[in-house]
């Protein structure tokens, strides 16, 4: 079994690289008064399909030429998506993702790259970033992952590495 998620990475001045995932495409026909109607994805978004997990499973996924996916991590447990996540933005890294801590006056982030604590620097190394750690440092290609279930209910989606 697999599922359907259209995703689209867009870069905002003041929120820098973000990526948006939706469960619906931008030309399924549904009814205008559909509350789910505004969550359908836009006509740009691009539709990958994966292949359901029997826990979870977080996709590492390319963006550039064309979205695909790269590789794949199973997890055991859903509460440890985050951690597995966490292991592997700190590999690239070094540091956690980044914590919003207020605005500026123009609406532009503040915040930090938190340090990354022992519980996460104390986990194995995940081979498959290790391999393409290099690739993800150029810059040259936006990775994001998503976690996702057994019935492919999305648990989080997240930038892996940013744009230059």
């Amino acid at each position: 079994m697999s599922k359907q998620f259209w995703f689209q990475v867009s870069n905002d001045y003041r929120s820098g690289t973000s990526v948006y995932t939706f469960e619906k495409g931008p030309n399924e026909d549904r009814d205008e008064d559909d509350s789910d109607y505004e969550d359908s994805a836009p006509e740009e978004a691009f539709p990958i399909t994966l292949p359901l997990p029997e826990n979870c499973r977080i996709y590492v996924i390319c963006e550039y030429p064309d979205y695909k996916i790269v590789d794949y991590v199973d997890v055991d447990k859903e509460s440890d998506c985050k951690k597995v996540y966490y292991k592997m933005f700190s590999q690239i890294h070094d540091c956690m993702p980044f914590v919003v801590s207020g605005y500026t006056s123009s609406y532009k982030e503040e915040g930090e790259y938190p340090e990354v604590p022992e519980e996460i620097k104390n986990m194995k190394d995940i081979q498959m970033i290790e391999d393409l750690k290099e690739e993800m440092e150029s810059g040259d290609n936006v990775y994001f992952v998503i976690a996702i279930d057994e019935d492919g209910e999305e648990i989080f989606t997240e930038m892996l590495n940013f744009l230059g």
